[in-house]
């Protein structure tokens, strides 16, 4: 993140501090001037992030399993620990696939699980950025059809979210049709994994 400049007048005199971070927390009193507060500032140590080395939004005091990114969970034992979801830097990633109904924007019942565990970190993390539901597809049939199609289901998996209890305010839904593969589209494997919903923190975008 970019630092900034700041310039301040002591009795006449010029004064130049920054905020190398970017956190908001002026250098001369920041005690980690080069890691930003982030999302869970330590109150302990102005200008610091709580520990999180797993970097799951699990600060480590509260993580059962530091060493392993997982989710916050309202089980103490499970706190932190690997699901079906995972708190990344820049997103919340499913385990498991979103499944909807061929060439439709509903969702199949299998997948309520994932989604499940989708808004029960998003209710235990009202400190996050507004995540985007983006809807992906393979390459098959028309684009402009198929980024169609990806907007549909992306707007259906948010109103899965907002009936679970998630504000609507926190999601936006955008469809990418075939424009961002993760895979090769000429095996069934790779499209496949390109056929997908991610859940992107709006501000790592």
């Amino acid at each position: 993140m970019a630092g900034h400049n700041y310039d301040f007048s002591d009795g006449g005199k010029k004064i130049l501090d920054r905020d190398g971070d970017g956190d908001g927390v002026l250098d001369s009193a920041d005690l980690c001037p080069q890691a930003p507060a982030g999302l869970l500032p330590d109150p302990a140590r102005r200008g610091c992030p709580l520990p999180d080395r797993d970097h799951d939004q699990v600060p480590d005091r509260l993580d059962s399993c530091p060493d392993q990114p997982g989710a916050p969970a309202l089980d103490p034992k499970r706190n932190g620990c690997p699901g079906l979801v995972t708190v990344q830097a820049d997103r919340i990633a499913i385990l498991k696939p979103v499944f909807f109904a061929a060439n439709k924007d509903v969702i199949l019942k299998k997948s309520y699980p994932v989604l499940d565990a989708v808004a029960a970190a998003l209710r235990q993390l009202p400190q996050l950025p507004q995540i985007v539901v983006q809807g992906h597809t393979d390459n098959r049939g028309k684009a402009e059809r198929n980024t169609a199609l990806s907007a549909q289901r992306a707007r259906s998996v948010a109103s899965y979210l907002v009936a679970k209890g998630i504000a609507a305010a926190r999601l936006t839904a955008e469809g990418f049709g075939p424009s961002r593969p993760v895979a090769d589209n000429k095996t069934a494997k790779g499209r496949a994994r390109n056929r997908r919903v991610d859940f992107i923190f709006a501000a790592s975008r």
